[in-house]
């Protein structure tokens, strides 16, 4: 069950609405031999279609996840995973916002992507569809994306940041962490920063960004839990 507190002020504030709008990313136009889904990036996320991650986070919040499908797109190849949850209701049932959200990643032969079909006002993602990886997959890679913020077409610039291992339910599991920039008014310095740690074999494992104006106005979650099916249970 999730937390209920009396903090849904301060979520509905700090996350607000998001200030992005959703840029297609290139894809391959030709099918050749090597256009299929990259293994390396598929490993960083389940396999098991029910998976469900819980995650808890700044001033009780909360969110459930659930893996609800998996297939395959032959033109342009990649691999689309589907995935509804719902942000924890912390007003007792008085506040009247969406609490549930969809989103689908896309893997391609390079890269994944988060696009975010739905979220009411508490889901803290901004960017409707980002560039969370791509190859290769070692320290300092860097890439761009264009994305819309206000009206305005502007660059967003990702990095991967550290690569290493830790402790994740007792295993010790390869991570890496990513953090991504780009400009938006009234953030510290008017950049916008998010930064995702992801855990091999389970996706995002860790989550932080930028809400406001002053460098400490930072939020953040973590995977509390995680449930599969019983032949790859990892927690």
């Amino acid at each position: 069950m999730f937390k209920r507190g009396v903090a849904v002020l301060l979520i509905l504030l700090l996350l607000g609405t998001s200030g992005c709008k959703r840029s297609s990313p290139s894809v391959p136009t030709k099918k050749s031999n090597v256009d299929t889904p990259s293994d390396q990036l598929l490993a960083y996320f389940p396999k098991s279609t029910e998976t469900v991650w819980e995650y808890d986070g700044m001033a009780e919040y909360g969110c459930r996840m659930t893996l609800m499908s998996q297939r395959s797109q032959e033109e342009p190849p990649r691999t689309i995973y589907r995935l509804e949850g719902e942000v924890a209701d912390m007003s007792d049932g008085e506040s009247t916002a969406n609490f549930h959200f969809e989103l689908k990643y896309h893997f391609t032969q390079d890269s994944v992507y988060e696009e975010i079909l739905e979220s009411g006002s508490p889901f803290p993602h901004r960017i409707p569809y980002l560039k969370m990886l791509t190859l290769p997959l070692k320290k300092g890679n860097r890439w761009e994306q264009e994305v819309t913020v206000n009206g305005q077409s502007q660059s967003l610039t990702a990095e991967i940041i550290t690569i290493g291992s830790e402790k994740v339910f007792e295993k010790d599991i390869q991570t890496l962490t990513v953090r991504y920039r780009v400009p938006m008014a009234n953030m510290p310095g008017g950049i916008y920063e998010e930064v995702r740690v992801f855990a091999k074999g389970y996706g995002i494992l860790r989550f932080e960004n930028t809400f406001g104006p002053n460098k400490t106005d930072r939020f953040n979650y973590f995977l509390r839990a995680m449930h599969q099916s019983s032949e790859d249970n990892v927690q």
